[in-house]
C-alpha cells in the first residue's frame, strides 16, 4: 500500500525546518495586506482577538472542526482563489506575488520532504535553499506557463462571445457552437489543474530537478492520466491534513487561553496583541508546510503510477551528501 507514505506528512511538516520556511513566506505574502494595498488577509489566517477580548477555545465542537481546522487546510488554495475574486489588475498583481512566494517556499519546503520522504535523510536547510536559488526561474515560470495556456484557451472564447452579441456575426458565431464548446472544456481541464494541482509544480521540480516546461508537462499528464488516484491522494492528504489541522489549533487555543492577559493600558495591549497576532500567523503557517508536503508524497505516488518510477529514484545534486 505505497499510498502509506501520506501517513508521513504530519510529522515531516512540524520539522523546525519546514515550518520556519512557511512562517517566513506566509509573512511575506502578508505584507501587501499590511502595507495597505490588499483589504483583506488570506482565507483561513486567523487572527486572535486577542490582547483585550479573551480568546474562545471551548466553542461548539461541531463549528471548530467543521469551521476552523477544514478552513485552515484549504488555505493554500482558497489564498490563490481569493486574488481572482473579482478580477481586477491590482488583484491580478496580488495573485502574482502570493503565488511567486508560495512557489519559492513550496521549492525549499519540497526539496526538504522529498529528501526524507524517498531516503530517510534530513537535507541541511542551507542547500534546500540552495537548490531553490539555482531553480527559481523554473519555480516562478512553471505556474506562469500554466496560466499562459489557460488564458490562450480563453481568449477565442471571449471573441467568439462578441461576436455572438454583434449583428453581423451572430449567424456565423452560432455556427461554430461545437468549436466553443471544445474550447470551453479545454479551458476548464487546463484551468482546473491549475487551481486543485499547482502545489504539484514545486513537488516535481523538487524530486526531478525538471524545468518549468517538465514541471507543467508532468502536472497534467499525471492528474489527466490518472484523475481518479489523483482524487484518492488528495483526499487522504486532506483527511489527515484535517486531523493535524484539529490538533493544531487544540493546542494553540489551549496556549492562547493560558497566556490571555487582560491588560488596561493601550500602549500595552497593542504588544500583546502583536505577540497574538504572530503566533496566530504562526499556526497557519504549519499547514502551508503540510500542504507542500503532501503535494510531494502525491506526486510521487502519481509518478510511480503513471511512469513506473520507484519512489526513492530522486534527483541528487553532485555535492549533496
Amino acid at each position: 500500500m505505497p499510498w502509506l507514505l501520506l501517513l508521513r506528512a504530519p510529522a515531516i511538516a512540524v520539522r523546525p525546518g519546514c515550518w520556519a520556511v512557511a512562517f517566513v513566506g506566509l509573512l511575506l505574502i502578508l505584507v501587501p495586506e499590511w502595507l495597505g494595498l490588499a483589504s483583506t488577509a488570506p482565507d483561513g489566517v486567523y487572527l486572535s482577538e486577542r490582547a483585550t477580548t479573551e480568546p474562545t477555545l471551548f466553542r461548539p465542537w461541531r463549528s471548530f472542526f467543521t469551521e476552523r481546522a477544514q478552513q485552515q487546510v484549504l488555505m493554500p488554495w482558497q489564498t490563490m482563489l481569493a486574488s481572482l475574486q473579482p478580477w481586477t489588475w491590482p488583484k491580478a498583481a496580488l495573485l502574482t506575488w502570493r503565488l511567486a512566494i508560495a512557489m519559492l517556499v513550496g521549492g525549499v519546503i519540497c526539496r526538504l520532504a522529498v529528501i526524507e520522504l524517498t531516503r530517510g535523510e534530513r537535507l541541511p536547510l542551507r542547500e534546500a535553499l540552495s537548490f531553490v536559488t539555482q531553480r527559481k526561474g523554473s519555480l516562478l515560470a512553471a505556474p506562469a506557463i500554466m496560466l499562459g495556456l489557460t488564458l490562450l484557451v480563453t481568449l477565442p472564447l471571449g471573441a467568439w462571445r462578441w461576436a455572438l452579441a454583434g449583428e453581423w456575426l451572430a449567424w456565423p458565431a452560432a455556427l461554430t457552437l461545437p468549436i466553443a464548446v471544445a474550447l470551453a472544456l479545454l479551458a476548464v481541464l487546463l484551468g482546473g489543474v491549475l487551481v486543485i494541482a499547482w502545489t504539484l509544480l514545486p513537488a516535481a521540480i523538487a524530486t526531478e530537478a525538471n524545468d518549468a516546461f517538465d514541471a507543467v508537462s508532468c502536472t497534467y499528464a499525471y492528474v489527466w492520466q490518472r484523475p481518479l488516484r489523483y482524487a484518492f491522494y488528495a483526499g487522504m492528504a486532506l483527511a489527515l491534513g484535517w486531523i493535524s489541522g484539529c490538533v493544531v489549533e487544540l493546542i494553540g487555543g489551549a496556549i492562547e487561553q493560558l497566556s490571555f492577559t487582560n491588560v488596561e493600558s493601550p500602549q500595552l495591549a497593542r504588544l500583546i496583541d502583536f505577540w497574538f497576532h504572530a503566533f496566530a500567523i504562526l499556526k497557519s503557517s504549519f499547514f502551508w508546510s503540510y500542504a507542500f508536503v503532501a503535494s510531494t508524497a502525491v506526486f510521487l505516488l502519481l509518478r510511480r503510477d503513471v511512469d513506473e518510477r520507484q519512489l526513492d529514484e530522486v534527483w541528487k545534486e553532485s555535492g549533496e551528501r
